[in-house]
């Protein structure tokens, strides 16, 4: 039965509690928004008021299990190994922080000005593009008019 806008305090809530043997063997079908805990484990399933108990998926595990499943998950293996110097001929190893620092260093600062007289700067991409489109535009040319 519910009671629109009233508002329920409790001093204690027990939840229906038994150890898993019981709930297996028992296998009840617990009702929509029925919490059934294993006293023993610490889990606990959520009722939808059809499946019994055997068929409800837990709906939380305990840290052992969380633990034991990200193990399983964790491919160590696969990270590789980080070097830190620029120097390193490695072809497998990772960048650190600071060689990724030292790196961006060394990049050329990007210009979006086609008449920069900055030497080493480099030109964006719609520079680039530009001055691709305007070569390809003289490239068809095909008759040069004299006056």
């Amino acid at each position: 039965m519910a009671i629109s806008g009233t508002t329920w305090t409790f001093d204690k809530i027990i939840l229906k509690d038994k150890a898993a043997s019981e709930w297996t063997s028992a296998n009840p079908t617990l009702a929509k928004g029925e919490i059934g805990l294993e006293n023993d484990t610490g889990k606990f399933k959520l009722g939808d008021g059809t499946k019994n108990w055997t068929s409800l998926p837990y709906t939380t595990m305990t840290v052992a299990e969380i633990n034991a499943e990200l193990a399983k998950k964790a491919n160590t293996s696969a990270i590789p190994p980080v070097v830190d110097n620029l120097t390193s001929t490695s072809a497998t190893s990772a960048l650190s922080a600071n060689q990724g620092r030292a790196l961006n260093a060394k990049i050329p600062a990007v210009v979006n000005n086609v008449t920069t007289t900055t030497a080493g700067s480099a030109l964006d991409a719609v520079q680039g593009k530009n001055l691709n489109d305007a070569i390809n535009a003289i490239k068809n040319v095909t008759t040069i008019a004299v006056a």
